[in-house]
């Protein structure tokens, strides 16, 4: 019985050769250490002759903790890089960052990297030394875990690359050409290239907030509006579990954890681990009826629905405003908090 051929590993996609010109451009990246003057706000953008759509540069590693080149590969990514910065800090949702199309070389320690990785490096002569040396690739989509960057992930890397080697020097030299005011709506440098000519303008991308599908049956609503309001509050959350779901050698899915509990009691109404399937549009859309759909099984019109961050506030407010209920911001979910360290005891 012959036995399965083993599965190249996912950097095999890549030639040694664009390997080669990205380990370069990273270690000259290292070695000028830009995010020294630019901030992670700075954004620049870039399109390459043929690209449909621009691509945006953050550099970042100014507070010393993550050393990181990011590209976010077209305007509704970098809009919902603005969505990440407005968050608040006092209420923050870090797994936003995993949510937003986006790929990035970070350096860091030689054990961030698989061993195949390290063979590449080695291949290729190089020998980095350091805490934050080792160059490592990652591609982020929704719903999934970082993973190894694809052929044209990798290209667009190398461009981006080659843009910050060659627009940081010039920052240091000058800075006036640092917005004056920077966020969304505002002109941010942007280079176009026109056969092999780099043009260099300003330019102002019109921000879209990000639009839900949210689909709530009538008939629902109408049922849980129609029962008698308890004046109870209901923790909810909406976790991503510490853990990767999928086969070995291909993009793993993040598993992510509704779940609803009684504040005073701690008894938990539901918890459902859920996938993303199509679009973060349509995942999210869909949680306000998930919800909805707990408090018809178990008879229940709280007062009080208590969230821990502004974007589960913001999604579950249209309902609450329907139904007379309170969504209250909290920092910390007690009742929430030890049914996720189960889950992760369990799961991860």
């Amino acid at each position: 019985m012959k036995s399965k051929a083993k599965k190249p590993h996912p950097t095999a996609a890549l030639s040694m050769n664009l390997w080669k010109r990205l380990y370069d451009a990273a270690l000259r990246v290292r070695q000028m250490e830009p995010w020294n003057w630019m901030e992670e706000t700075e954004l620049f953008g870039f399109q390459p002759a043929g690209a449909k759509e621009p691509a945006f540069v953050s550099v970042m590693g100014a507070l010393g903790e993550h050393f990181a080149i990011g590209v976010y590969p077209s305007v509704a990514a970098m809009n919902r890089f603005w969505d990440m910065q407005r968050a608040s800090q006092d209420y923050p949702r870090p797994e936003m960052l995993l949510e937003i199309p986006q790929i990035q070389v970070s350096f860091g320690p030689a054990s961030e990297l698989e061993p195949a990785e390290k063979r590449i490096a080695k291949t290729l002569g190089h020998k980095p030394r350091g805490a934050a040396a080792w160059p490592c690739f990652r591609s982020f989509r929704p719903g999934h875990a970082p993973w190894h960057i694809d052929p044209a992930e990798g290209a667009l890397m190398l461009v981006a690359m080659e843009q910050v080697l060659e627009r940081a020097p010039r920052l240091l030299e000058d800075c006036s050409d640092i917005p004056f005011e920077i966020g969304p709506d505002q002109p941010i440098p942007f280079r176009i290239q026109k056969d092999d000519v780099w043009e260099e303008v300003r330019r102002a991308f019109p921000y879209e907030c990000f639009s839900l599908n949210v689909g709530v049956p009538a008939n629902l609503m109408d049922a849980v509006n129609a029962l008698p309001q308890k004046m109870m509050c209901l923790e909810v959350d909406l976790p991503i579990l510490p853990t990767n779901l999928g086969k070995p050698g291909e993009r793993p899915k993040l598993p992510y954890l509704l779940m609803v509990a009684d504040a005073a009691s701690e008894f938990i109404l539901g918890s459902e681990m859920l996938t993303v399937e199509s679009t973060m549009a349509d995942f999210w859309g869909g949680i306000p009826q998930r919800i909805l759909a707990l408090l018809a099984k178990h008879q229940i019109r709280p007062a009080t629905l208590a969230v821990k961050n502004h974007w589960m506030r913001q999604l579950l407010e249209p309902l609450g405003n329907s139904l007379g209920i309170t969504i209250r911001m909290e920092q910390e979910l007690p009742a929430l908090a030890k049914i996720l360290a189960f889950m992760t005891r369990r799961f991860c």
